[in-house]
């Protein structure tokens, strides 16, 4: 597998993992009615991806909400990365200024990892 391409839509995120690229985007709400089912092509590509022996990777998350649920597969997403060499791998987790509740997830986030180029980007609404 080497890319995933889902369009937004009202309750799931706009998705672009290109593994010829090496980059996994991720925007928009995310409250999809079965979040397993949703993220679990992502996760899988990711493993294969790192199973492969490939260890760089640029990752953009930038949500407007998410679920507990979704919370969860991020969670994952993020446990996954650590889990490898990510030495090589760059986390940008984007968000408005005033969107206090995602810059609060995103510092728990990068709390939570010890992923060395996870950095938090505050645009200007």
């Amino acid at each position: 597998m080497n890319s995933i391409s889902l369009a937004q839509t009202d309750y799931t995120p706009q998705v672009e993992l290109n593994l010829d690229s090496k980059t996994l985007f991720i925007a928009g709400f995310s409250m999809p009615e079965n979040t397993k089912a949703f993220y679990d092509p992502i996760v899988s590509g990711l493993t294969e991806y790192f199973e492969s022996g490939e260890k760089k990777l640029d990752v953009s998350l930038r949500f407007e909400y998410f679920n507990t649920s979704s919370s969860k597969a991020i969670y994952d997403i993020l446990s996954l990365i650590e889990d490898h060499d990510s030495s090589e791998v760059v986390v940008t987790w984007t968000c408005d200024n005033d969107d206090d509740e995602m810059i609060n997830a995103g510092n728990q986030f990068k709390s939570m990892f010890e992923i060395k180029n996870f950095k938090l980007e505050i645009l200007n609404s």
